[in-house]
C-alpha cells in the first residue's frame, strides 16, 4: 500500500513528546494488528529487559552476597557479615539502576516509533514500525535469517513505489555479519545497472561490485563520487545520474552510496542517520530526483 505525498508535508509530529496515555494507545493499536503482524509481535507487549537486568544484576549477585553474609553471621564473624550486607545492598542498587536505564532506553525507543507513526499518519503515508523481511535486489539484502526490517514508510514518487526503512542483520554466519543500514528503495522498472560510491564518505553500506565487463567512471560529477556501470549501458547510466541526483547523493549532511539493479534504485544512508525532519526532506527529494532521472534516462537503451 502506497500513497502520494501531500503538497504540504507536516513535520511537527517528529518533534512531539508523547504522554504515557498516548504511548499506551499506540501499544493497544499495535496489539490489535493495525500495523501488521510483525509490528504486533515486536511492540504489542512492553519489553521486560529492564526487569531482566534488575533481576540478573541485582537479584542474582545480591543473593550470592546475601548468602555469604548469612554464613558469616552464623559463624559469628560479624565484621564479614556486615561487609557482605553492604555488598548485597550495593549490587541490589546497581541492579535497580541498570534496570531503570534499560527501561528508560526502551521508552525512548518506543517514543521514537510513536513520533514516526504520528508523522506518517499526519501525511497519509503507509507505516509499519516492524515489517516482514523481503529480499529486495539491493546488495544489503542477503538473507532473511537474523534480519529485521523496521521503521518502514511507503509512498509513491512520479508513479513509482518508494519505501524508506531500516534493515538490520545480526551475525549469523560468514556472509551475514552484523550491520544496520537505513535505506531508500524506488521500484523503477527498466533501469541501467550501476553503482555510485560517494567520495570520502564512510558509514553507509557499499553496494556490491558489478560482475562482468564494466567501465568505471572515476571522479564523475566533479570528483564527488565514482560511477560504475556495465560497458553496454554506460550512456544510460550517465544519463540516469543527473546533476540533481548526484547532488543529493553527495550532500554533506546526508551522504549516500547507491546502486540500481533489477529494476530498483537503492540509496544507503549511514547507520547512525537520525529519522528527523532533515532526513525526511532529503529522502523525499531523493525519491523525486530518482523518478525524474529514470524518465530522463529512459530514452537510452537499457538491456
Amino acid at each position: 500500500m502506497t500513497t502520494t505525498l501531500p503538497q504540504h508535508i507536516d513535520y511537527q509530529p517528529l518533534l512531539a513528546d508523547p504522554s504515557a496515555e498516548e504511548l499506551a494507545r499506540l501499544r493497544t493499536a499495535l496489539g490489535a494488528g493495525e500495523f501488521g503482524r510483525p509490528s504486533r509481535d515486536r511492540y504489542a507487549k512492553k519489553s521486560r529487559v529492564g526487569i531482566a537486568m534488575a533481576a540478573m544484576v541485582g537479584g542474582f549477585l545480591g543473593l550470592i552476597f546475601g548468602i555469604m553474609a548469612l554464613v558469616a553471621l552464623f559463624k559469628g564473624n560479624t565484621e564479614d557479615a556486615l561487609i557482605g550486607l553492604w555488598f548485597t545492598a550495593g549490587v541490589a542498587a546497581i541492579g535497580l539502576v541498570f534496570g531503570w536505564l534499560a527501561d528508560r532506553s526502551e521508552r525512548r525507543g518506543f517514543a521514537a516509533i510513536w513520533r514516526l507513526v504520528g508523522f506518517a499518519r499526519a501525511n497519509g503515508l503507509h507505516v509499519e514500525p516492524e515489517a516482514k523481511v523481503k529480499l529486495l535486489p539491493g546488495s544489503i539484502f542477503i538473507t532473511k535469517r537474523h534480519a529485521t526490517t523496521s521503521e518502514k514508510v511507503s509512498w509513491t514518487a512520479g508513479g513509482h513505489a518508494v519505501q524508506a526503512a531500516v534493515h538490520h542483520r545480526a551475525s549469523g554466519g560468514p556472509q551475514a555479519r552484523s550491520f544496520t543500514s537505513r535505506y531508500l528503495a524506488v521500484q523503477l522498472g527498466a533501469v541501467p545497472r550501476l553503482t555510485f560510491v560517494t567520495a570520502g564518505r564512510r558509514g553507509a553500506a557499499r553496494p556490491a561490485a558489478i560482475a562482468g565487463p564494466e567501465t568505471t567512471l572515476t571522479g564523475d560529477r566533479g570528483g564527488r563520487g565514482t560511477l560504475t556501470s556495465l560497458a553496454a549501458t554506460t550512456p544510460a547510466a550517465r544519463a540516469f545520474l543527473t546533476e540533481e541526483l548526484a547532488g543529493l547523493l553527495t550532500d554533506p549532511g546526508h551522504p549516500c552510496h547507491a546502486e540500481a539493479k533489477d529494476g530498483w534504485f537503492f540509496a544507503y544512508y549511514p547507520a547512525n542517520q537520525k529519522a528527523d525532519e532533515a532526513y525526511w526532506r532529503h529522502a523525499f527529494a531523493l525519491a523525486d530526483a530518482v523518478a525524474r532521472a529514470h524518465e530522463q534516462s529512459s530514452t537510452h537503451s537499457t538491456p
